[in-house]
């Protein structure tokens, strides 16, 4: 989950900012900022999920009772 975390920090923070001062400038164009936040949420959560699993097969490779 920390690389989640920097992910989020580090890239989603300064999309999100970044989105709201374009919607500032054009604030009737409210599709669009819902379209890209949601975009920006949506690959925020494949990299939880991809951290996850990545974890768990780890776990699971490294488990004494999937090498007895």
């Amino acid at each position: 989950m920390v690389n989640s975390v920097k992910y989020f920090n580090e890239v989603c923070i300064k999309n999100f900012l970044e989105l709201s001062a374009e919607f500032a400038e054009n604030p009737n164009d409210i599709a669009s900022y819902v379209k890209k936040v949601t975009d920006q949420l949506t690959k925020l959560g494949q990299e939880i999920i991809k951290e996850t699993l990545e974890e768990f097969d780890s776990i699971i490779k490294d488990s004494l009772e999937r090498k007895e």
